[in-house]
């Protein structure tokens, strides 16, 4: 094991190792979380943010051309004002559907637990596909017991294969995402 270049790779230091031995989180770590939810809050407020914009803009600048066209209103004119009306639901729709989206995420990453796994390691390639669509790609996964993460596959050249590790790792409560905080060689 080549240790500068695993703390590098997974990013801590021995302080942070020392206080996930100890069950919890250094003041670095917790800042790299809260900077992570502030983030998705970020990107969250923002798309909604344009899609509330863009479903206000869209009606007015629709209406406001009909109504400097002269165009009077009656069941003719409702008929071409009737798309500009659906795609200003459908930008709401998405508007809210982001609101959703950022306070479920946000609140997901703000209570992460943190957790430990032992145990001989294994770092594979998987097949992945997104979708039919999509064609095939080769992922990396870190193995240790019955947890995988994903690595990327450098983690090869300084992890050997069946060597024993202490994983510390925080995942949020439903168990989606897992971050891995610090590593350790067992003898």
């Amino acid at each position: 094991m080549n240790e500068p270049e695993l703390r590098k790779y997974f990013v801590f230091d021995e302080a942070d190792l020392a206080a996930n031995r100890n069950g919890s989180l250094t003041e670095k770590q917790n800042k790299y979380m809260s900077d992570d939810v502030r983030y998705t809050k970020i990107v969250g407020r923002g798309c909604s943010a344009i899609f509330f914009v863009l479903a206000l803009i869209i009606p007015i600048i629709s209406l406001a051309g009909f109504i400097t066209s002269g165009g009077q209103f009656n069941t003719a004119a409702f008929q071409t004002l009737s798309p500009v009306l659906a795609l200003t639901g459908i930008f709401v729709l998405l508007g809210f559907v982001m609101v959703f989206w950022t306070v479920s995420k946000s609140r997901a990453k703000s209570t992460v637990l943190l957790k430990r796994v032992a145990g001989p390691i294994n770092i594979v390639a998987v097949e992945r596909r997104k979708d039919l669509e999509h064609p095939v790609y080769i992922a990396h996964e870190l193995h240790v017991g019955e947890l995988s993460f994903d690595v990327k596959q450098t983690l090869g050249s300084f992890m050997k294969q069946g060597d024993r590790y202490a994983i510390y790792y925080t995942e949020n409560p439903n168990g989606t995402e897992r971050l891995i905080q610090s590593v350790e060689l067992l003898s």
